[in-house]
């Protein structure tokens, strides 16, 4: 199964989105800041980036726009609703964009679904 990295500065949120993956049956490695994605990103090899844009050090825009093109897919999960976020997120590689509150299944779905397009 495919290496997931979720990146949110929100540590409940990180720790309950790792745990619904982890028993769909994910690897995943978590980050909460924008400076410990790029080292995870770095040194494993993460095939799909669930990533909050409002992170305690940064924007996670600045992270796409960086991994753009380096094979990590990256959804972004967020509770920023504004439609230019969704159009720069998509403009910047995201290839999904998913607001909170959302469904857990309906995630592991949309995931398991680009895991097995790569």
């Amino acid at each position: 199964m495919s290496k997931v990295l979720v990146v949110d500065g929100d540590l409940t949120a990180r720790t309950v989105l790792a745990a619904t993956l982890a028993r769909a049956g994910f690897e995943v490695r978590t980050a909460a800041t924008l400076r410990e994605a790029r080292e995870a990103i770095l040194e494993e090899r993460i095939t799909l980036l669930l990533l909050e844009l409002e992170l305690p050090d940064g924007h996670g825009l600045d992270l796409l726009r960086e991994i753009r093109g380096a094979g990590v897919r990256a959804v972004v999960v967020t509770s920023m609703h504004q439609h230019a976020y969704l159009a720069r997120s998509r403009s910047l590689g995201a290839v999904d964009y998913v607001t909170k509150p959302f469904s857990p299944r309906e995630l592991v779905e949309r995931l398991r679904s680009l895991a097995t397009a790569a």
